[in-house]
């Protein structure tokens, strides 16, 4: 293949070559993330009996009737109708949710597609649940972005079923990112947007339970590590 690829006796052979090429890229990470899964797979049933029947390699996905109530009422209440590959995106990443075993998902589309709802929709299964959830992204201006949709999707619901959402980024006033803080440590706050600053030493949560990184190729592996193990 590299030969064909370099000598280029003509443009079939170089053609196949470079979809050959593409192929491997993408082929070898996916096996690589299946034999991690089948690892992690191994050690739950290993320490969880009862997890064997319900831990399992096929992807599936969950009804959209069968959502938490937090979910759905936020979903109802857009002002807009999510597309048949946002609904299946979300229920697929909310089916594993509720697995006994940690996600690992890459959501992937243009910009603009809708991630952040499909994002978001995930984020409330766990916050009804009564945990938390927190998106990092690698720019304060992405992340006012972000707080501002997240904070627009949430405003049709009734004050008393709106979690708390909060915005940390390395401009945050100094009183404001303390209270911020106190109240990711204490439960208060359920769903944090921020920066880099949210890997800080100082950022402690009392349930972070779903963890969004976006354009994680703008973040080394130390940093998202660091994210995922708060």
């Amino acid at each position: 293949l590299t030969s064909a690829f370099i000598a280029q006796k003509n443009q079939k052979e170089a053609e196949s070559a470079r979809r050959r090429f593409i192929f491997d890229d993408f082929f070898y990470p996916q096996l690589g993330l299946l034999f991690q899964r089948h690892e992690l797979v191994n050690m739950y049933t290993k320490n969880n009996s009862l997890a064997e029947n319900s831990i399992g390699l096929k992807a599936g996905s969950l009804d959209v009737d069968k959502w938490s109530p937090l979910t759905l009422i936020v979903l109802r209440s857009l002002p807009f109708t999510l597309t048949s590959s946002q609904l299946k995106a979300a229920s697929e990443i909310i089916w594993d949710l509720r697995r006994p075993m940690p996600m690992n998902r890459l959501l992937q589309g243009d910009v603009g597609c809708g991630k952040t709802v499909v994002a978001l929709l995930a984020a409330l299964e766990v916050i009804d649940s009564g945990y938390q959830a927190a998106f990092m992204v690698p720019t304060e201006l992405l992340a006012v972005q972000h707080y501002k949709n997240i904070i627009q999707m949430l405003e049709r619901i009734d004050a008393d079923e709106r979690p708390s959402v909060a915005l940390l980024t390395g401009s945050t006033p100094l009183k404001k990112a303390c209270s911020i803080r106190q109240g990711l440590e204490t439960g208060h706050i359920s769903l944090i947007v921020g920066t880099h600053s949210l890997i800080a030493e100082s950022v402690k949560f009392a349930a972070l339970c779903f963890a969004v990184i976006d354009e994680q190729h703008r973040f080394g592996v130390a940093q998202r590590g660091k994210f995922s193990s708060k």
